[in-house]
């Protein structure tokens, strides 16, 4: 009898976890409003919703559905440069925005204090959504980077241990 209550227990404390889990992939981030991350930020339009994010130590994770055609923006502080240079498509202050194929992604170039190089990946946006086409001027210009501490996000996705060790 003990070891069937211990399965018993075990099963339900596993079933909590997993919906636990299922509920923190479907966040209520729905636009109009400004998300922010640690040194990007995006303007979500009327009818965007974040569908799914994560986040750790070193950067964070957030996919996007408009039209039923998702992106993902993707922030990290350790991300490596990419094997082949791309195509500058944007420019926004210190910040570049290439294009690179295989799948479509554009890749985000900016200064960081400390880094070992003068520009470095900070960022990567793609997805069925974008096709290198004009069209995807739509969503890569409302990105803005930068420190994003002083700006008056809607939403804010932390990263690092504050975010890891906070209530």
């Amino acid at each position: 009898m003990m070891i069937i209550a211990g399965w018993l227990f075990a099963a339900l404390a596993l079933g909590s976890v997993q919906a636990a889990e299922t509920q923190a992939r479907e966040p209520e981030i729905r636009g109009p409003g400004l998300l922010c991350l640690q040194r990007i930020s995006f303007r979500l339009e009327e009818g965007e919703r974040v569908v799914d994010l994560g986040g750790g130590l070193h950067g964070a994770h957030i996919e996007i559905r408009r039209a039923g055609r998702p992106f993902s923006l993707m922030e990290n502080d350790i991300m490596l440069p990419p094997d082949e240079p791309g195509r500058k498509v944007f420019q926004s202050g210190e910040a570049t925005l290439y294009l690179y194929r295989n799948p479509t992604a554009y890749a985000v170039s900016a200064p960081v204090d400390g880094a070992d190089r003068p520009d470095r990946v900070i960022a990567w946006i793609g997805g069925r959504a974008l096709n290198g086409g004009h069209g995807d001027r739509a969503i890569y210009s409302r990105l803005s980077f930068g420190d994003t501490r002083s700006l008056a996000c809607d939403f804010r996705i932390g990263t690092g241990f504050d975010t890891l060790f906070s209530n």
